[in-house]
């Protein structure tokens, strides 16, 4: 067997994403010499084929012609190796179109389906082709991460897939505490894209009116720091874009409240693995209403964890509430955290991976 690692977006090989291969390699126990990756950060190891990327005058257009080039580059590759398994994953919209052109081939291919693009306008039609070439490849597994994720496209394509578990190096943690309200710490964690929030974030801050002594910590963002440089109280904590993932792991344990405020629609049904990692280290996390994160939260009878109109004030006011009955709201944090750790753990990934790629 020679399992081709498929990951043209990923650029930086401190992500989560990265993890998927490397549980992957270690559940299967293949060796270096039945390995191959293709993906876009630098590397000179045996068996890496970096993947150029083009940056041109017009951003669309670059995610086209990378994706052309994307295909061409598999094709070769395919051509001059003996690749029996293909693992598509961490790729963008143009990279996975391109990919239903590969043609008829042998491989098993496992392609993870994280986004449903098909929510996303501009891109429903071009979805929609793609999926119905794939679905001709005679042998491919489609894989997912969460059960709405997995209703979506057997309902709206009839494709079956198979949930597969959030993968994380999270092995120890620290018990669930008490937080000091004066003193606060704050994380928005990970690429600071519009998508997950941005303008929620300036919103919440700029609606700041205590005498605490708030922190919040964030990649760079432009937006962010203009809009909340001057804030008083506040007091703007900028990260490295590349964390390794032990510091992005330390980020969250470092931070009392950690925030998501994911706008995007398709986070009605999409995960978060910021989610998953922050819930396994025992941490308090906020959430966007109508999404998968506080579907979780608010089955778990956790709506101080949800919020709809991202103000300070009601944040504030969730906080009181998680502390005023804290014995209650641990007992409850507990129960979700304990399935979320069982329907995420290791030892599952493990047990999928061999179920489903060979």
């Amino acid at each position: 067997m020679v399992f081709l690692f498929c990951q043209p977006g990923l650029n930086n090989k401190n992500t989560i994403d990265f993890l998927i291969k490397k549980l992957v390699i270690d559940s299967l126990n293949l060796k270096k010499n039945n390995t191959i990756s293709l993906n876009s950060f630098k590397n000179n190891k045996k068996n890496q084929i970096k993947l150029k990327r083009f940056n041109l005058i017009f951003q669309k257009l670059s995610i086209i012609f990378n994706g052309i080039f994307f295909l061409f580059k598999l094709k070769e590759i395919i051509n001059n190796r003996k690749i029996s398994h293909l693992v598509f994953d961490s790729y963008t919209f143009f990279d996975f179109f391109f990919f239903s052109f590969l043609g008829k081939n042998k491989m098993k291919i496992i392609i993870y389906l994280r986004i449903p693009y098909g929510e996303i306008f501009g891109l429903k039609i071009l979805f929609n082709i793609a999926i119905n070439r794939l679905k001709k490849f005679q042998k491919i597994v489609f894989i997912t991460d969460t059960d709405k994720l997995k209703s979506y496209f057997n309902k709206k394509y009839k494709i079956k897939c198979c949930v597969i578990p959030i993968p994380s190096k999270i092995a120890t943690n620290s018990k669930l505490k008490k937080i000091n309200k004066k003193n606060l710490t704050f994380l928005f964690p990970g690429k600071s894209r519009e998508e997950k929030g941005v303008e929620l974030i300036n919103q919440l801050f700029n609606d700041v009116e205590t005498k605490s002594r708030l922190r919040l910590k964030f990649n760079s963002n432009k937006k962010i720091i203009n809009a909340l440089k001057s804030k008083k109280g506040l007091k703007l904590q900028i990260l490295s874009k590349n964390l390794t993932y032990n510091n992005y792991i330390k980020s969250i344990k470092n931070s009392d409240i950690i925030i998501l405020p994911y706008t995007h629609p398709t986070y009605k049904f999409r995960s978060s693995g910021v989610f998953v990692d922050t819930i396994k280290l025992n941490k308090i996390v906020m959430v966007a209403k109508n999404t998968w994160m506080s579907e979780i939260c608010i089955r778990k009878n956790l709506k101080e964890l949800s919020i709809a109109n991202w103000k300070f004030k009601n944040l504030s006011n969730n906080i009181d509430k998680i502390m005023n009955n804290f014995k209650k709201f641990k007992i409850k944090y507990s129960i979700m955290r304990n399935e979320i750790i069982e329907n995420n753990s290791d030892k599952k990934f493990d047990f999928m991976v061999k179920k489903l790629f060979i």
